[in-house]
């Protein structure tokens, strides 16, 4: 059986962290707040577990020994969080990051524990510290200039992925975070794309997707940029006007409704107005 996910297993590499509380879970990964004494501040560490399988009822942290017995399904799961944890900190490391404002705003990747793990030992990813999700800073009602501050930053952070061919995909306010300290953090690069290469199956969220797109990918000889760009202006919508929500229709952006279903959505003309003032 594995380990079980209802404590932080303090144990192997996980023995060094300390004053470890519980931040939340995932579909895949358990998150904690400890503090890393090599990198002597508080860290967020990404456990993977399971919930359910034939290894037991309840749900338990994952080692590279229950991994390979649980089949290809879930070692792919693993590889692609690990995938994007490399991918993250080679972006943030690299030579072009210094020239540009918006690179302190990714969520950084300090560590990768799955390659390097013993059979037995817990996986875990050590990442960035990143406080409340821009959906619960919202939901706190700050002033003018608390908003101009962060949506400064947030354009920022889409010029830095931009310069460096890169495209997020999946950009909406759950995956934008504001620390205590009210620098952003923009979080979740499972659906990261580089620019002028055609991929299938990306993370996207409908609500915030441009009007062209019907689902998943599209063609990246378009103008892919588009993407980024759309989500963001979305979000940028919501600063000034409140949440969306009330002029959505199901999970679907307003503005596409006609564009999908070849029909007129009675809220396209007013969010296309509002968002052209």
């Amino acid at each position: 059986p594995g380990i079980p996910a209802e404590q932080f297993p303090d144990s192997g590499k996980l023995h060094s962290y300390s004053h470890v509380s519980h931040l939340g879970k995932g579909s895949f990964g358990d998150t904690w707040k400890a503090y890393d004494r090599h990198l002597r501040k508080y860290v967020a560490i990404k456990i993977f577990y399971m919930r359910h399988s034939s290894v037991g009822r309840n749900a338990f942290f994952l080692t590279p020994a229950i991994v390979r017995k649980l089949g290809e399904k879930v070692a792919g799961n693993v590889k692609e969080a690990v995938e994007e944890c490399v991918a993250v900190k080679h972006l943030v490391t690299s030579r072009t990051a210094a020239s540009y404002p918006g690179s302190h705003n990714m969520c950084q990747c300090f560590q990768e524990h799955v390659s390097d793990a013993q059979p037995s030992e817990p996986i875990f990813l050590v990442l960035e510290l990143c406080g409340k999700s821009l959906s619960q800073r919202l939901r706190e009602r700050p002033n003018w200039a608390w908003r101009k501050q962060i949506i400064t930053q947030i354009l920022q952070g889409v010029d830095f992925l931009q310069a460096n061919g890169k495209i997020h995909h999946d950009l909406k306010p759950d995956n934008v975070c504001v620390t205590d300290e009210d620098v952003v953090k923009i979080i979740d690069f499972g659906g990261l794309q580089n620019f002028g290469k055609l991929s299938h199956g990306c993370a996207y969220t409908p609500a915030y997707s441009p009007p062209e797109v019907k689902s998943g990918c599209y063609d990246l000889r378009g103008p892919v940029y588009a993407y980024d760009g759309y989500a963001t202006g979305l979000m940028l919508m919501e600063f000034m006007c409140g949440s969306l929500t009330g002029i959505r229709r199901g999970s679907s952006n307003p503005c596409s409704y006609s564009i999908l279903y070849g029909s007129e959505d009675v809220n396209a003309r007013y969010v296309a107005k509002m968002l052209t003032q």
